[in-house]
């Protein structure tokens, strides 16, 4: 979508990046609002038995493309890559530089590590002290070194960014300026709009079974799942954000220690946050 709105506009303006700024962040608000529209009509309209005939090939494509994806934006990330991830030889010499190895090295073996023990440990409480324990390792020893000082870890590309001073926490709904919107753009970024739809009616068949299973349950609505889902997103388009999930039957009974995951989440958001705003 981003291209799209890029190579309609162009840059010959001089306010060209507000304008590619404010109709692409619209374009993912709307794109939130028309996945949960799609996705409540399926549900009120009780087709959700419709998303099971999907060709399995798809759905296997759907997994393998979604996880090309996590490892490349992996790479991207936490290398500190300028730009996507491409197979060349600048590329090659940028991840074996030696200020750049370790920075997307220790999160695969990290990531290979959590596998090894999620296949030894059934657990609902592994991945969120998996991932808090690594966040008091590395402030542990932060502490505990002198040498190590986070804004020269932050120019490593060890720690996040900081925003500029005097950003305001709502800066991100400043960005919205639908007087300098272009709406052309926008309606030629209907049809990646529409693909992200589908892609993401694509986890549908994907994601609740495998909680069903995974919660040992077969009594799931898939159309009460779809209307969750519609409902979860267009609230989060309505709120500017993007797509988001959501499954209300398999979290209806859950138990309070089923919710430690989500709250240790929401723990390290928010020591992240911290961190990030100082």
């Amino acid at each position: 979508m981003a291209s799209t709105i890029i190579d309609h506009v162009g840059r010959e303006k001089d306010n060209s990046k507000e304008i590619i700024r404010a109709t692409v962040i619209a374009a993912y608000s709307i794109s939130t609002l028309l996945t949960g529209l799609v996705f409540f009509v399926l549900g009120f309209c009780k087709l959700g038995s419709l998303i099971g005939f999907f060709p399995r090939h798809i759905l296997i494509g759907c997994i393998g493309g979604v996880g090309y994806f996590l490892v490349a934006t992996g790479l991207e990330v936490s290398a500190r890559l300028e730009g996507p991830l491409t197979y060349t030889t600048a590329t090659f010499h940028k991840l074996v530089q030696p200020d750049t190895l370790p920075l997307w090295l220790i999160p695969l073996v990290l990531a290979i590590l959590l596998f090894v023990i999620k296949i030894r440990i059934k657990h609902p409480l592994t991945d969120a002290t998996y991932f808090l324990s690594i966040i008091a390792v590395f402030w542990f020893f932060i502490g505990a070194i002198p040498e190590l000082k986070v804004p020269e870890l932050r120019e490593k590309g060890w720690v996040f960014e900081s925003p500029g001073a005097g950003v305001p926490w709502y800066h991100f709904y400043q960005l919205y300026n639908f007087e300098i919107t272009d709406w052309g753009a926008l309606a030629a970024a209907v049809p990646a709009m529409l693909a992200l739809s589908f892609f993401a009616i694509l986890h549908v068949p994907i994601n609740i079974p495998a909680l069903s299973m995974a919660t040992e349950r077969d009594d799931i609505d898939l159309d009460k799942e779809l209307r969750a889902h519609g409902i979860s997103n267009f609230v989060s388009g309505l709120c500017g954000s993007i797509q988001v999930g959501h499954n209300e039957g398999l979290k209806r009974h859950e138990r309070l220690a089923d919710r430690i995951p989500e709250l240790s989440c929401l723990c390290e958001y928010g020591l992240v946050h911290a961190e990030w705003r100082r």
